[in-house]
């Protein structure tokens, strides 16, 4: 949730999708450190 000031000046909605779109990176990076993994294995 954004502060109140964050509501008043439109700046929680855009929060929300950097928060999101962060959230995709990581799950992106984890999936490549993995696969880094797996090829460093063999």
């Amino acid at each position: 949730m954004g502060t109140l000031i964050e509501k008043w000046f439109g700046f929680s909605q855009i929060r929300e999708e950097l928060e999101a779109r962060i959230g995709e990176l990581e799950d992106e990076n984890t999936e490549l450190l993995r696969k880094k993994r797996l090829i460093c294995r063999n």
